[in-house]
């Protein structure tokens, strides 16, 4: 999709780039703010609904009328939400978001040191140990 938006976070405005740009310097509620936003807009846009008989009669073609109303389709089954359906680059983009606030709490932990250098049978015994 390659949008940006502005977003709050930590008192200042900041830009979100999910297609190609990197997320730098943000703080993990900003992440946190990056990664809700969409969730929080579910709930606004009142979510097309399809029952998966619905589905199951009228296939992919059901699919994509409901799509044209709203970003996300819920799929019910016997009443009750079960399945999210949405086009492939909606979830690129939101599969792009989330790596890249993965990646900028990575480098975060980097900055501070959080993190811990060890070989393979070192990471594997304390693994096995947390557990």
């Amino acid at each position: 999709m390659g949008k940006s938006e502005p977003q709050v976070g930590g008192g200042k405005a900041i830009e979100k780039k999910c297609s190609g740009g990197r997320v730098k310097g943000l703080h993990l509620v900003q992440i946190f703010v990056l990664l809700i936003k969409p969730i929080i807009r579910l709930q606004e846009d009142q979510m097309t609904t399809l029952t998966a008989n619905e589905l199951k009669t009228k296939g992919a073609k059901s699919l994509e009328e409901a799509l044209k109303d709203s970003e996300e389709v819920s799929i019910t089954v016997r009443g009750k939400d079960r399945f999210v359906v949405m086009d492939i680059e909606r979830y690129n983009y939101l599969r792009e978001c989330e790596l890249e606030a993965a990646l900028a709490e990575s480098l975060s932990d980097l900055e501070k040191g959080d993190f811990v250098e060890e070989s393979v049978d070192e990471h594997i015994e304390r693994m096995e140990n947390e557990l």
